[in-house]
């Protein structure tokens, strides 16, 4: 026999047949107490679960719960013999009577036989990648030349004593790898975490700052602290003459733009090292220029290159490597090679374009680069943050985007060239020649080493005038946009 009970909404005690009382609210929902005590509780708005004698309080404090413990049962594991192939019975009695200190030290010799033919056939790979470059160029070199040669691949043809002498030479490294910290007792593992964030070599651990390194995931405020004292000891940041700083301009190259005048007024060219900004109206040659630079950057020191590799982030989508090509067969070079040197990205946002940067210092730490080209720069940012109430925080985003491209330049060697847009400017002279301005106001033009300002001329002819520049002095210079990239002006 089954007895139909009730619980008391109060207590939550049981209600059997003959006891407790019903209630009917307004709304028709019965309730149901074991006492008038509860009754009139309920009716006092008392909450159950202050009160030590209802179940509510017990369930609260876990009074009378026994913790139930479930049986594992046992899983039956198998075990499965296999036999050695190969070895002999004696060399495995050798073996289990041997130490575990002989194990572990024979271990450790296999390990470093295995690292030491990796390391082999890397450089064997490199030998031959090398090798293989040599004998292309060469071969490039040694066809004969037509009688039509333009001017401009007289002036960039390299005789072959000092082609082979800037083969033999190495190509020094200004910046260190954090693999040097695991002598200083830093772990792989800390290493790993510092490249997740953007850090991959020493110079950027000792220009960042201690509250920047502490935001790292996983490194902890005294490991922040031994960073800053190593890379201190490694990387010089203390006050030096003015003579030795001229010392270390003298290493600075100069990117030949293809056209003379222009390098006459740039004093040789794009400068390594530093943030060159070209800023102009629409069809002013500033994406040409970004796809000639790309392909002059890989040519010989003695050719007004730098003999390294090129970065290109589009954010326009104007990108084209048929430009590449055209440029690389006016300046007698393998147009394969030329495509091959040259890493792109499309930036959709603002933020893309940030963790782009990130990936870059990837690239730049493992292989030579001597061109970083942002086209453009702030066409992002003009999209993603409209109006005067999020102006405050594009200039923030964009003086950080800027900040990250000036540690890039300083710290890898490399030349950071940033196309700019302009906008009408109000306050400006109505009968002025050129009424416009770049956007991105001071915060831009203060990131900026060297700007650089662009008009329309006659037909293809193009005039660069030096806005901004702390060497340069104000002044123009034409060149024109041909098929095949910048070129001199035509009259």
């Amino acid at each position: 026999m089954v007895i139909k009970t009730e619980l008391c909404d109060f207590s939550s005690y049981r209600i059997y047949p003959g006891n407790g009382k019903l209630f009917i609210r307004r709304d028709g929902k019965p309730l149901w107490f074991g006492s008038s005590k509860a009754a009139s509780l309920t009716m006092q708005n008392k909450k159950p679960a202050k009160l030590v004698w209802t179940q509510s309080w017990r369930i609260r404090n876990k009074k009378g719960l026994t913790d139930i413990v479930g049986k594992k049962r046992a899983r039956k594991v198998t075990k499965i013999q296999r036999a050695f192939v190969g070895v002999d019975v004696e060399e495995l009695k050798k073996r289990q009577s041997q130490s575990s200190a002989v194990r572990a030290k024979a271990q450790a010799d296999a390990l470093k036989k295995i690292k030491e033919k990796k390391v082999e056939a890397k450089k064997n790979a490199k030998k031959s990648s090398k090798g293989k470059n040599v004998s292309a160029q060469r071969n490039q070199r040694d066809k004969p030349q037509t009688k039509s040669m333009s001017e401009s691949q007289v002036r960039y043809e390299q005789p072959e004593e000092t082609h082979a002498m800037e083969q033999e030479q190495e190509t020094q490294v200004s910046y260190t790898n954090l693999e040097a910290l695991l002598a200083h007792g830093i772990a792989t593992a800390d290493i790993e975490k510092l490249n997740a964030e953007g850090f991959y070599t020493v110079e950027s651990i000792a220009h960042a700052t201690i509250r920047k390194l502490s935001e790292v995931k996983g490194i902890s405020e005294a490991k922040v602290l031994k960073l800053k004292e190593i890379t201190k000891s490694m990387v010089p940041m203390d006050f030096k003459t003015a003579a030795d700083a001229l010392v270390d301009r003298s290493s600075i190259v100069c990117l030949t733009t293809g056209a003379v005048e222009l390098d006459k007024l740039l004093c040789g060219g794009v400068e390594t090292g530093s943030v060159t900004e070209v800023f102009g109206e629409f069809r002013t040659g500033k994406t040409q220029l970004c796809h000639t630079l790309c392909v002059t950057c890989q040519m010989s020191v003695t050719n007004g290159g730098a003999e390294g590799k090129a970065i290109y982030i589009d954010t326009e989508g104007t990108f084209r490597p048929e430009r590449l090509k055209e440029i690389a067969e006016r300046f007698g070079m393998d147009p394969e090679m030329v495509l091959e040197n040259v890493a792109y990205a499309r930036a959709h946002n603002s933020e893309h374009q940030m963790e782009l940067l990130k990936m870059a210092a990837a690239i730049m730490a493992q292989d030579r680069y001597a061109l970083i080209v942002v086209d453009s720069a702030t066409a992002l940012f003009r999209t993603d943050f409209s109006g005067r109430g999020e102006l405050s925080e594009r200039q923030m985003q964009l003086g950080q985007f800027l900040r990250q491209l000036t540690r890039l330049a300083e710290e890898f060697g490399v030349a950071v060239f940033i196309t700019n847009q302009v906008t009408a400017d109000p306050g400006g002279m109505s009968f002025a020649k050129d009424s416009t301005k770049a956007i991105g106001g001071n915060i831009i033009a203060h990131a900026s080493t060297t700007r650089l300002r662009l008009r329309k001329g006659r037909g293809e002819n193009r005039i660069c005038t030096v806005f901004d520049s702390p060497t340069l002095a104000e002044a123009d210079a034409q060149f024109a946009v041909g098929a095949k990239g910048i070129c001199d002006a035509t009259e």
